[in-house]
């Protein structure tokens, strides 16, 4: 089976699409899923143990082409055509359109024995001929604060995938990026005994962004009162953004990390992969942290709707500006003076880190605000799997263990597969004189399994030396520098682990 999943742009939208591909390959594992997407957010996929073959689309290009180049529309018209041959050719059997405009077109020129999220004709323009993508439309254009489901979880049902719970997102990153994350942040020779709070204060329009003002004072009092250090995260565009307004001064400037426009796409993954919390606003690094298993700490005004674009996973929390104008679909026409904006204030941020602290902790949490519009809400899932959002009190026992877990989300679901190929590139560091980089990928490696032990403490122990031995081992080769014995660890301790893994999670799932 043949399925093609198609978005072109946007970073959170394209990440909101991991449960569902996720979903597509427990329900075809024979299926050979294909994603279109535009060519600078192909990385955002690579390495997705669900996504058998990537097909970049140079679609800023394209754009560019049709309003500024004219004389460009011939070999336009025939790379399109190009493309759109290629994916005939595959013959989809099921085409999960999740973009209008280009996606429609050639979700329709493609062909396949069902379209689901949207198509296109001459004689019908648009239309939808599968129920939800109809009702999800219907959602937006009447009255969205009526709607209460995830884009996610839309985006599940109209694939046709099970109502049981999704996975969350998925961001795959590997050594490298990791490696690289850590020296960015060692490079800043800030206090490594604080934990790391991330901002992204920055957004791609305006409406949307909080004011580099507000982050200020919310990162100097991280900085100052609460002993964090703060890492900021942004474009090259933005990495000026809070020049002379004396953030971090007194003594803490090292605590401030700025590695804007420092990161590709999946560095700012693994960075944000190493923080305690990101506060944003609704922004693609908002998905990215939540795909990585970090919390986030979003602001919620204007057109952003928590429902709708919410961070997808348990234990975010959000704050929103909860009017009766809200959300809203221009900006531009606003006759309040963006109430909604001003409403979220430093010091009501402020107040929900300190609840989110208290929720992380396992400590008992509530909520009060001056301002009753202003509502914070805590992410969670109903009883039948779909995200929901829910007052902070009503949840108990702090956050999950972060981690990699065998039953929660695809780290979990393809954990084997992503730790034998993690394994096999630090034999083939070590076999290729790379010593340094083997030993501390290995260090990465052994930290992976004993997070997994902690989830999962019986896998892989059944027949053999315990886990907890053979890590234990590890630790001591580690310190005598053995590569041989490192190498021997992976192929015959922890792979034949994995094989054990795969084949009753095979079993577990085919009952």
């Amino acid at each position: 089976m043949n399925i093609l999943v198609i978005r072109t742009h946007r970073l959170g939208d394209i990440l909101q699409l991991t449960p569902m591909i996720g979903g597509l390959k427990r329900s075809y594992p024979d299926s050979t899923i294909y994603f279109l997407t535009g060519k600078d957010y192909a990385p955002l996929l690579e390495g997705n143990p669900a996504v058998d073959a990537i097909i970049p689309f140079p679609e800023k290009e394209y754009r560019y082409a049709l309003k500024n180049e004219p004389d460009g529309y011939p070999s336009l018209f025939n790379a399109c055509h190009d493309l759109i041959g290629e994916l005939r050719r595959i013959r989809f059997d099921l085409i999960v359109n999740r973009q209008y405009e280009w996606g429609a077109r050639f979700a329709s020129l493609a062909g396949a024995s069902r379209i689901a999220g949207g198509a296109y004709s001459p004689e019908r323009g648009f239309y939808f001929d599968d129920q939800p993508s109809q009702d999800l439309v219907d959602a937006i254009k009447g009255d969205r604060k009526k709607n209460r489901r995830n884009l996610v979880d839309w985006a599940c049902r109209i694939a046709g995938l099970p109502p049981e719970g999704h996975t969350r997102m998925y961001l795959p990153l590997g050594p490298l990026d990791r490696r690289e994350a850590q020296r960015l942040i060692n490079d800043s020779r800030s206090d490594s005994t604080r934990p790391i709070v991330a901002v992204q204060a920055g957004a791609a329009r305006t409406f949307r962004q909080w004011g580099a003002d507000n982050f200020a004072e919310v990162i100097d009092r991280l900085i100052h009162e609460k002993g964090r250090r703060v890492v900021l995260m942004g474009s090259e565009d933005e990495r000026d953004l809070f020049t002379g307004r004396g953030i971090g001064i007194g003594g803490e400037e090292r605590n401030l990390i700025n590695l804007m426009g420092e990161t590709s796409l999946k560095t700012t993954g693994a960075v944000l992969e190493r923080c305690e919390v990101l506060i944003t606003g609704d922004t693609g690094p908002m998905h990215m942290a939540a795909a990585v298993g970090t919390p986030v700490l979003s602001l919620f005004f204007g057109t952003a709707y928590p429902w709708e674009t919410g961070p997808y996973g348990y234990g975010h929390f959000i704050l929103y500006a909860d009017l009766p104008c809200a959300p809203c679909f221009d900006p531009s026409r606003c006759e309040r003076g963006h109430l909604c904006k001003g409403m979220i204030t430093p010091s009501v941020v402020m107040a929900a880190f300190e609840t989110f602290d208290a929720f992380r902790r396992g400590d008992p949490v509530g909520w009060e605000c001056p301002d009753p519009s202003v509502r914070l809400f805590v992410t969670s899932r109903d009883t039948g799997g779909e995200q929901v959002l829910v007052p902070p009190e009503q949840l108990a026992g702090g956050m999950p263990e972060r981690g990699l877990c065998i039953d929660d989300g695809p780290d979990g679901e393809y954990l084997p597969a992503i730790l034998r190929a993690r394994g096999e590139e630090i034999i083939r560091s070590f076999m290729e004189g790379e010593s340094e980089r083997g030993f501390t990928d290995f260090a990465a490696y052994l930290e992976e399994w004993l997070a997994l032990r902690k989830t999962a403490p019986s896998l892989g122990d059944e027949g053999l030396k315990s886990t907890g031995e053979l890590i234990n081992a590890c630790l001591e080769a580690l310190r005598s520098r053995d590569t041989v014995a490192l190498i021997d660890a992976i192929e015959y301790g922890f792979n034949p682990r994995l094989e054990q893994s795969s084949h009753k999670s095979f079993n577990a799932n085919h009952l």
